[in-house]
């Protein structure tokens, strides 16, 4: 059974107007029969202390929906269905939910545009058909780049079929460093204080150094410093064995948590039309209240 949902129109698109609070939890939804990365999330969620919205991105083309009058904009059968079955899902965990619905030339482009503008900790993506967890993180990545200053870092999880996931940050964040890495920083600082007028180097000197030797080295030699390069990569990676750090880490769905709470009748019963802002155009964001 569809749930029935009505549009509503305003000018503008952000936390306020969606009622999320920082640190929001957004998950991308494109397929109902398949609601994992939902069931993913919900699972790992506490909505009493953390929103969780999910996406539907509405692909674009020229002469599509964003070229047409807001009141002209049409639910479609498919993020009707969606939403349904997102509805239902929430129900099952007990927990809330926000619905939404962006319309987008470039899916992974809408995604970091709009946790940027609801402020997300963190998004939730089932694992693609045709991509790799890895390129999907690329992507986001990239496209979270080219966003314009202020934007937020967030936590980016991919999640398999089978309820595993792969967690990627978004964004500068501090490498993880291999014990041996450490060892040799603190071996390098241990030799070099003992020179004159060394006593008070610190451990991030030497990094510093290091990189800055780097950067200019590459900036003079760019093929010799990426030979060198992949040739300390595959030495590193050929000492790593199983449970090694620097692996990526896994997180199995638990099934048993589906009933830690009470099931409640949430039913969204309002979507919303917004202007979402790009480079090129202004399209519309639709969001659903309850």
């Amino acid at each position: 059974m569809k749930e029935h949902f009505q549009l509503e129109h305003q000018d503008n698109v952000g936390r306020e107007a969606l009622e999320i609070r920082p640190g929001a939890v957004v998950v991308t939804m494109r397929d109902s029969a398949a609601p994992f990365a939902l069931k993913w999330a919900l699972t790992h969620t506490n909505t009493d202390d953390q929103d969780l919205v999910v996406l539907a991105a509405r692909m674009m083309g020229a002469g599509g929906p964003e070229y047409v009058d807001a009141s002209e904009q049409l639910f479609s059968e498919h993020e009707q269905m969606l939403f349904t079955k997102a509805v239902s899902v929430a129900e099952s965990f007990g927990k809330h939910i926000s619905l939404l619905v962006v319309p987008a030339g470039d899916i992974f482009s809408a995604l970091v545009q709009t946790a940027n503008s609801l402020d997300a900790a963190a998004v939730v993506s089932g694992l693609s058909t045709k991509l790799t967890a890895e390129e999907q993180a690329y992507h986001v990545g990239q496209a979270w780049e080219a966003l314009p200053e202020p934007k937020r870092q967030f936590t980016f999880y991919v999640v398999k079929p089978d309820g595993e996931s792969l967690s990627f940050h978004i964004g500068p964040h501090a490498p993880t460093i291999e014990p041996h890495e450490v060892q040799l920083v603190h071996r390098l600082w241990l030799n070099i204080r003992r020179a004159p007028d060394m006593e008070d180097i610190h451990h991030s000197d030497i990094l510093t150094y290091a990189l800055t030797r780097m950067a200019t080295e590459f900036a003079r030699d760019k093929q010799g410093t990426l030979k060198d390069l992949q040739r300390c990569i595959d030495e590193s990676h050929h000492r790593r064995g199983l449970g090694a750090r620097g692996t990526k880490s896994w997180m199995k769905l638990d099934q048993g948590m589906r009933s830690a709470l009470p099931k409640q009748h949430i039913v969204p019963k309002t979507i919303k039309l917004l202007p979402l802002k790009s480079n090129s155009r202004t399209s519309y964001l639709l969001f659903a209240s309850h």
